[in-house]
């Protein structure tokens, strides 16, 4: 089973799933850039990314199901 990755970062500019401490949107697709987290159209997550894990671990969660 996939875990959310908290002890590292990702590649700049690699779209991962982002966990965030967001009630409305608690999962999201985004990537870090220049020391900062992104959503996918590149505005700027202001809130705390608890986690992120590689889309297609994600994927492959999904698909053994």
């Amino acid at each position: 089973m996939p875990r959310w990755i908290t002890d590292t970062f990702p590649d700049d500019e690699v779209t991962v799933l982002l966990r965030l401490d967001d009630a409305e949107y608690p999962v999201w697709p985004g990537f870090r850039e220049d020391g900062q987290w992104r959503s996918a159209d590149a505005t700027t997550i202001c809130g705390p990314v608890r986690g992120w894990m590689h889309l297609e671990d994600a994927a492959n969660h999904l698909d053994s199901k």
